[in-house]
């Protein structure tokens, strides 16, 4: 009997520091703050910060930006780690998109950060999105202040609408909307948007349109100056120009990475006048699956009919779409960005190898008795 209850004693011992082990390897980890251009000299002064809320191991990790272009590195950490990029051409200050691999599995990655300030301000993560604030390495990211900034900005708006309305010699804040037809608005297929501006003054106005998903832009939009499709990320330079309110149309479609993307998302609108911008703007929109193309059938050339049976005359779908593929919420403010298949496996065998212990134990508890 005290044999059999050292045994099962020992099995929990080893139950639980497996459990612990797993917990250990599996740790919430994300970039959480990037300097694309830091005051002064760019090179070996660009840095990634990472934040862990576990102790991590990292060995053989990966930095790497959207040309692909790799940073390997070591770290062993909890909390916040200051990776100091030494590889020129990793961090440009324009269009950059990071990426954090272990191995083949993406396990972290920011949305499209650019930088053409040479000072100590950087991309921060808060809640779900990317801020450009003071930089904050080896601490909490500077989320509150951005708060208050939205709040501040707010407020203005709310005063700007006050002194409108009592004000006769105050100009109308500009505006703008989006229209679209819904049915138009198909995966794979270019779109229409009608772009209204109000109350613009004598100037000319850039343009910026994109559609984002997870952080990330993931539409393209068509330039008719230079004749060529474009990055949402990109502006369209002088797309209004002069006085009052304006209407223009501009074409969408989704990148090539994403073009079988469907489902709810939102798109974002900027405006600028010089190189200041004036205006942000966002409104949800439902790409859908693009439509099914129909194929009646009425003969086969050097077929009978007897041979076929007959010609009912029915509908034969050539066209499918895949299911959308199961995206991760970015929102949480400690949550991992991004979790793969094999992560998902280490989350949960601790528990499922704990269950199989404790089954084992009651097994030799009962033999003992």
């Amino acid at each position: 009997m005290k044999r059999h209850l050292a045994i099962a004693f020992i099995c929990t011992l080893f139950c639980l520091n497996l459990v612990f082990l797993v917990g250990f390897v599996y740790a919430e980890i994300r970039i959480n703050e990037v300097e694309l251009n830091p005051e002064g000299t760019d090179s070996g002064n660009e840095w990634i910060e990472l934040y862990s809320s576990n102790n991590v191991e990292m060995t053989n990790w990966e930095i790497k930006n959207k040309d692909l272009e790799s940073y390997l590195f070591n770290a062993s950490f909890l909390g916040y780690y200051k990776l100091i990029i030494e590889k020129s051409g990793i961090l440009t200050n324009d269009n950059q998109i990071i990426s954090l691999y272990n191995g083949t599995n993406k396990i972290s990655f920011t949305t499209n950060l650019s930088d053409s300030e040479n000072n100590n301000k950087t991309w921060q993560y808060c809640s779900g999105e990317w801020l450009f604030r003071q930089g904050t390495p080896g601490a909490e990211n500077n989320c509150t202040a951005a708060s208050t900034s939205q709040n501040n900005q707010t407020n203005q708006t709310t005063n700007t609408n006050n002194t409108t309305n009592t004000n006769t010699n105050t100009p109308d804040e500009i505006r703008i909307e989006l229209d679209w037809q819904d049915e138009d608005i198909l995966a794979g297929e270019e779109f229409e948007l009608e772009v209204s501006v109000f109350n613009l003054e004598n100037y000319d106005y850039d343009l910026k349109i994109w559609i984002e998903e997870d952080g990330q832009t993931i539409s393209e939009r068509y330039d008719e100056n230079s004749e060529e499709w474009k990055s949402g990320y990109y502006y369209l330079e002088e797309f209004f120009e002069g006085t009052g309110d304006k209407k223009k149309e501009v074409l969408i479609r989704l990148d090539e990475d994403n073009k079988d993307f469907n489902g709810d998302t939102r798109i974002y609108v900027k405006l600028r006048k010089g190189s200041t911008n004036i205006l942000d703007y966002d409104k949800k929109i439902e790409i859908l699956e693009p439509k099914e193309t129909n194929v009646e059938i009425n003969s086969f050339e050097g077929t009978s009919s007897s041979t076929l049976g007959p010609i009912t005359g029915e509908v034969i779908k050539l066209s499918s779409q895949s299911e959308k593929s199961t995206t991760v919420s970015a929102k949480a403010e400690n949550s991992i960005i991004y979790k793969s298949k094999n992560e998902y496996i280490k989350e949960y065998i601790g528990y499922a190898f704990a269950f199989v212990c404790v089954i084992i134990i009651i097994l030799l508890l009962i033999k003992g008795v």
